[in-house]
């Protein structure tokens, strides 16, 4: 049993610390009825190879998501459940950028440069991560996309192509389709940015020992130890 999420909780992320001086952080968001808690064994297993670098796992405000029915789950924006994602709403999808923009935000007032900052997350939480990314004022050490696609595919307006993509996905993806997945990196490609989309054979919506091998030394290189 866990008890539901306050507001005031879902704004305090989960935090693990850096293990030498601080110069480089990972901001990571969870997929729909996850939390932060959910991706603490895969940063924890990264943290001893980049000892340098503060992960940052918040969680989702508790919504009805229309999707299930209207039943309260941890989301960051509604899902409808139309046959195409990018022709979701994603209502509060712009209250959750903002949410993120202001983790970025604390973290270069607390020192840590805009691209020393790798923004990311799963399902979801990759959506989030698409859609807050292409619009950021910042030019972040690089984007990641764990089996996700880019709400809103056609209208989201992309300002900042500066920023290196990793996207990955599994072929057997029934969740989130690759295909949708494809057309976010179309968008993203069209409008001038650099997109590494790496696919994993027979890979359903989760992740793989294979492809967080991949991930970790994507990290080692936008985020290297200075």
């Amino acid at each position: 049993f866990r008890p539901p999420l306050t507001m005031a909780a879902a704004v305090l992320p989960l935090v693990i610390g850096p293990r030498v001086a601080h110069t480089a952080s990972v901001i990571f968001l969870h997929g729909i009825g996850d939390t932060g808690h959910g991706w603490t064994h895969v940063m924890d297993m990264f943290s001893p190879q980049l000892p340098h670098v503060k992960f940052i796992l918040p969680t989702a405000p508790e919504r009805p998501v229309t999707r299930f029915g209207g039943q309260v789950s941890n989301a960051w924006f509604d899902l409808v459940g139309t046959a195409e994602r990018a022709d979701e709403p994603c209502q509060g999808i712009e209250d959750s950028q903002r949410m993120v923009e202001q983790l970025i935000a604390d973290e270069v007032a607390a020192g840590v440069q805009a691209d020393r900052i790798v923004l990311g997350g799963f399902s979801q939480g990759a959506g989030l991560s698409y859609f807050t990314g292409l619009q950021s004022p910042h030019t972040l050490a690089g984007i990641l996309i764990l089996s996700g696609y880019l709400p809103r595919t056609r209208d989201t307006p992309v300002k900042n192509t500066a920023t290196p993509i990793l996207q990955c996905h599994g072929t057997s993806d029934t969740m989130v389709l690759m295909d949708w997945g494809l057309q976010g990196m179309s968008r993203a490609t069209d409008a001038g940015c650099q997109v590494d989309f790496r696919t994993y054979p027979g890979l359903p919506h989760s992740v793989s020992e294979p492809e967080l091998a991949h991930i970790l030394d994507w990290l080692k290189t936008r985020l290297p130890q200075g």
